[in-house]
């Protein structure tokens, strides 16, 4: 189901066949037209998978026909919802505002200051090191007491503007309420997951690492599996066989991002969501532009890594 983009499923079981009913990786497009989209059910094996968007924008619809018991035939489909024109309805609206008048109070808390912009533009988070992937993976990493972190680029939603931060801005560049946990890696565990940071660069994916406490330089003309070229750990070469404590959130933990990483089983909830990283943790100050952790090169013309994370 990985190759669905699926990255959560509840399977239920009627009449000896499985139906998972699954979340996917999400963009804010059309239903209809997302890659990644399971618009009709489709099935693997015994199990039917269907599901139904995200935030109640579709209604997931399974029609099944039975026959002496049995499942015989399956169709589905999304029926994205939208609000009917007219009058409002006055209980519901009373009951909107109401909610929207204490959601207001919450989202608009000062939760710090900045001094620079920080960016978390869509195409620059996705494809190479920002000071704000940075920021956020930093904290992380002193959140859980970690010695390295890794925060997927596809997860930050938006820039932050310098000036007072409101929680709404916090939210908005960090939508999901992943939680941050620390996780027993060995460093060709981190190497293998750098390896697929970098994998898509080119498409603009989700994964791409944004990290704390090391460096690592990479070729996008090599072959997928095989582009991460050095990883720098306190300034010495990466030691494959030695165990780090290692922070992420639980999306990259379930392989969501990163598939094939469910195997990391050791680890450790911290259980700080991420949409309250505390943004104004800043230790050195951090510049507009990136320190040089994640630096992609020419293979006849390598770029020295002259910074530490």
């Amino acid at each position: 189901m990985r190759k669905l983009g699926v990255v959560l499923c509840v399977v239920k079981e009627f009449r000896g066949v499985k139906i998972a009913i699954t979340g996917v990786v999400t963009e804010d497009v059309p239903v209809s037209t997302h890659p990644k989209n399971v618009a009709k059910p489709v099935t693997v094996g015994n199990t039917i998978i269907v599901q139904a968007w995200e935030y109640g924008r579709a209604l997931g619809v399974l029609d099944l026909t039975l026959k002496n018991g049995k499942i015989i035939r399956f169709e589905g489909y999304l029926e994205e919802i939208e609000p009917i024109r007219g009058k409002e309805d006055q209980k519901v609206l009373t009951l909107v505002e109401r909610y929207r008048d204490r959601m207001e109070a919450v989202l608009n808390e000062e939760a710090g200051e900045i001094d620079v912009d920080l960016d978390g533009e869509r195409r620059n988070v996705r494809t190479r090191e920002t000071n704000l992937g940075n920021l956020i993976a930093d904290i992380m990493r002193h959140l859980s007491k970690a010695d390295i972190a890794i925060m997927n680029g596809g997860g930050i939603r938006a820039s932050v503007q310098k000036g007072k931060i409101r929680v709404k801005d916090v939210y908005t560049a960090l939508p999901f309420d992943n939680y941050i946990v620390a996780i027993k890696l060995n460093g060709k565990e981190i190497r293998e997951a750098l390896e697929h940071g970098v994998s898509a660069v080119e498409e603009e994916e989700g994964r791409f690492p944004q990290v704390s406490a090391l460096t690592f330089k990479y070729s996008l003309s090599g072959k997928l599996g095989s582009r991460v070229k050095e990883i720098l750990v306190e300034g010495k070469p990466i030691d494959f066989d030695r165990s780090f404590r290692f922070s992420t959130d639980l999306l990259f933990r379930s392989g969501g991002c990163y598939p094939g990483n469910a195997f990391f089983t050791q680890w450790l909830p911290i259980g700080f969501p991420n949409s309250f990283l505390p943004l104004t943790y800043s230790d050195p100050p951090l510049p507009l532009a990136g320190r040089g952790r994640s630096l992609p090169f020419s293979d006849l013309s390598p770029i020295l890594i002259t910074l530490q994370g």
